[in-house]
């Protein structure tokens, strides 16, 4: 007989246990593939509109012609424009302010693009994650969810966030772009109403801390030996609170959608109405009033493992 390491086994644990999880969902509601479909695609029309009106060629225009008056080489934009400091930029003829505000307003249009496509694979990322029975790291995922938001809105009103920020490629520039932004970033995340969501997910997924590891010990203990501390791999094991912890994960980014207004002010009432967020809030409210009503057949035992059952439905 073969013998199956570690890792083969929770590979194949993997695989299993997202055929169950979906099966599981489905037994209790129906379209959960649509359902999670539906804000992918939600995001990818508000970046689809959005791309149609942000005026980046224009600005890019602007940025071309100012390095033809000043005889540059293209490769002199990034280095001069980002930070430049302009002595006399109301000097008539001159034409440099111009053209490192349509620079930034240029580089925040692609940057915010990039947040906006993080927005989808790292919603997707958690969905798997949730499906695998890892509450934890799906959490994680909100934390960062919460700063991408926080981003995209800021960049607009701020577009010289964007040149550091995609920069900010290495250790150094990385801690660089933290130490100068991170205040406002954070002021931004607790505008959006996200404070609960930011301070939740760093608490328990982006610090060594027992909320961490909660969920598994919890579980591990149901099966250990007598003496034995067990960490499972899997956080959830009760198709119930894999429910819960789906209403969570989708009821955040619900908020996301609801702040598209806010976050890319750009879009007028037209194109807005060419989004399509009506289906994925329909469904979202299907899963809320299950869990409602899941709730209802649980013991107390049962919410507080959930840790946070009762703040999903709440939220």
């Amino acid at each position: 007989m073969v013998e199956v390491t570690e890792l083969e086994y929770l590979v194949l644990c993997d695989s299993e246990n997202v055929v169950k999880s979906m099966a599981n969902l489905s037994a209790r509601i129906s379209g959960v593939p649509e359902g999670i479909q539906a804000f992918m695609d939600a995001i990818g029309d508000v970046g689809e509109q959005w791309g149609e009106v942000t005026g980046y060629k224009t600005h890019q225009s602007e940025v071309d012609r100012w390095v033809k008056e000043m005889g540059l080489a293209r490769e002199d934009i990034t280095r001069i424009l980002p930070s430049a400091t302009l002595l006399d930029s109301g000097r008539p003829g001159d034409t440099s302010a111009s053209a490192q505000r349509s620079f930034r307003t240029a580089v925040a249009v692609v940057a915010r693009a990039i947040l906006t496509d993080r927005l989808r694979r790292d919603f997707l990322w958690g969905v798997t994650d949730l499906l695998r029975l890892r509450e934890t790291p799906a959490v994680g995922y909100i934390r960062l969810q919460c700063e991408t938001a926080a981003l995209i809105g800021l960049m607009h009103r701020e577009p010289a966030i964007a040149p550091e920020w995609m920069s900010a490629v290495n250790r150094d520039a990385g801690r660089k772009f933290f130490k100068k932004w991170n205040e406002q970033i954070r002021s931004e995340v607790s505008d959006l109403g996200f404070d609960d969501y930011y301070g939740e997910s760093s608490n328990t997924a982006l610090h060594s801390r027992v909320g961490g590891v909660a969920r598994g010990y919890l579980i591990g203990g149901k099966t250990r030996k007598p003496g034995v501390v067990r960490l499972c791999y899997q956080e959830l094991d009760n198709a119930n609170l894999l429910v819960f912890a789906l209403l969570r994960f989708l009821g955040f980014h619900g908020k996301i959608l609801r702040l598209v207004e806010r976050l890319y002010p750009e879009l007028d009432g037209d194109r807005l109405r060419l989004i399509d967020r009506a289906t994925f809030f329909s469904f979202l409210d299907s899963l809320s009033k299950k869990a409602i009503e899941l709730r209802g057949t649980m013991s107390k035992d049962d919410i507080l493992l959930a840790l946070g059952g009762n703040d999903a439905i709440r939220k």
